[in-house]
């Protein structure tokens, strides 16, 4: 569907900010449970504790997002309501049926209709609306970006009176507020988490270069203690036979 080009700019900000936080968290929430390797959520994490345990410690997956996925050390009852759309593609891609044999930072292409491709559009949409300058979106822009996404959540299973419903309806001042805030501090997360592993490698990079610059001088060190110690025994030949001639 297009949007009307005499819109405000601002209205269509407003109506795709909600599209896609609310019906798009929606639609991931139910592919991801769709898909999953086991029958509950509960059961498919069951067996990878220690897999998520090792995304936390790469900065991947925050403490807090674990605590919701593994509570009471992971014998209690999962709240979904508390998924939000990072944590629900983290499942995407280390709980899902194929998950590990779909390239996840593959570039996405208009023929490419998969329910994870589906799941990557609305992840980059999110992203795209983060680092906008303003809650203002406009003309060709908003047109293909509302299609991009109406497109994958039909797909994905959302009707066509559901979308016609974020189209047309009045807004709620206080939904945006919370759709917009979900966005920022969702891709904030991300963003320091991506800082934190970039961190962490330049220190590991670091690491290693010292260890090589220290094997270097240490190997330096020990050919010129060999060489002195060499020199100083081929002075000691030299002196007892100069001695010896001597005497």
């Amino acid at each position: 569907m297009g949007v009307n080009a005499n819109s405000d700019e601002r209205t269509n900000y407003a109506r795709i900010v909600t599209l896609l936080m609310e019906e798009g968290t929606a639609r991931i929430r139910t592919a991801v449970l769709g898909h999953l390797k086991r029958e509950t959520l509960v059961d498919s994490l069951a067996g990878h504790q220690h897999q998520f345990q090792k995304l936390v410690r790469k900065k991947i997956l925050g403490e807090v997002q674990y605590k919701i996925l593994f509570p009471d050390g992971g014998k209690g009852s999962i709240p979904e309501s508390k998924i939000d759309m990072t944590l629900w593609v983290i499942l995407a891609r280390n709980i899902t049926l194929g998950c590990n044999r779909f390239k996840w930072n593959s570039t996405v292409s208009n023929d490419d209709q998969t329910w994870q491709h589906d799941v990557l559009r609305i992840k980059q949409i999110r992203n795209k609306l983060f680092h906008l300058h303003s809650a203002e979106h406009r003309g060709e822009s908003h047109t293909q970006m509302w299609g991009t996404l109406s497109d994958a959540l039909l797909r994905l299973g959302t009707s066509q009176e559901q979308l016609d419903k974020y189209f047309k309806q009045d807004l709620d001042p206080h939904s945006i507020e919370l759709c917009q805030g979900m966005i920022e501090r969702q891709c904030l997360r991300e963003r320091n988490n991506t800082l934190s592993r970039a961190k962490r490698h330049h220190r590991a990079v670091l690491i290693c270069l010292l260890l090589i610059l220290g094997g270097l001088l240490l190997e330096i060190l020990v050919s010129f203690v060999v060489v002195k110690q060499e020199k100083s025994f081929a002075q000691n030949v030299i002196w007892k036979k100069t001695s010896k001639w001597e005497i």
